[in-house]
């Protein structure tokens, strides 16, 4: 708006200007330096498109928003991370997107970055769609007053599942481990077996694990099966 102004006051101007006089070299001069000035109101119009249109179409998800977590703006990533539209989202309290403990941590840094902080970044999850993103805050002020709050948002499932997958290999590691130190402390087959059945058990939560082999089957040569082999139940059926 304050543009749009501006430009219809220098409109203005201009032809006030070429009504006067077109030879005065006084006025040729003023109207010389009104174009200049329209060029550059023209360049900065044309940068602050292609600064608005890097933010729209970033890959990463941004949002803006008041000292309040009020959501003022967002792009297209952080609407499709949170999964719901930008004119849904604009105006929401962005705390109110989180799960409640995480929300609490939100405040914190809202509180901080309120009170001077440079930078604040914390774990955080969404209540729809549910999963945990790393949130990232900055704080643009004037004259020591928060204007505004810029957030990113990266979204960690992908590595929240690697993390999880490494940690399962790890207490397979440990269970086989166990089961290993157990086998060493008896020759007892009888022994060795329960002790597998309970690490098993406890490592897989269940109420009960069954240990058996299956006997070759010499009617059927497809079947001729000579191994230990290993069946959970879960529940507490038979």
């Amino acid at each position: 708006m304050e543009q749009d102004r501006l430009e219809q006051q220098i409109a203005l101007v201009q032809h006030q200007l070429n009504a006067l006089c077109d030879n005065s070299p006084v006025l040729v001069s003023v109207r010389e330096m009104l174009a200049e000035l329209t060029q550059s109101i023209a360049h900065l119009e044309d940068r602050s498109q292609h600064y608005q249109d890097l933010f729209e179409f970033a890959p990463d998800a941004y949002l803006v928003t008041d000292g309040q977590g009020q959501i003022l703006t967002l792009n297209q990533a952080a609407a499709r991370l949170l999964d719901r539209s930008p004119n849904i989202l604009m105006g929401q309290s962005f705390g109110g997107l989180l799960t409640a403990d995480t929300n609490y941590l939100f405040r914190k840094m809202l509180s901080a970055l309120e009170q001077g902080a440079v930078s604040q970044t914390q774990e955080v999850c969404l209540r729809h769609p549910d999963c945990c993103v790393l949130l990232s805050g900055s704080a643009q002020r004037q004259a020591d007053r928060v204007v505004q709050l810029r957030w990113l948002l990266h979204d960690i499932r992908d590595r929240k599942s690697i993390e999880q997958q490494l940690q399962q290999r790890v207490e397979q590691g440990e269970l086989i481990g166990q089961i290993a130190r157990r086998i060493r402390l008896s020759l007892n087959p009888q022994e060795i077996l329960s002790s597998a059945v309970d690490e098993v058990r406890q490592f897989l939560q269940t109420d009960r694990v069954v240990v058996y082999r299956l006997a070759a089957d010499g009617a059927n040569d497809r079947c001729r099966i000579s191994q230990w082999c290993m069946a959970v139940r879960f529940g507490g059926g038979a």
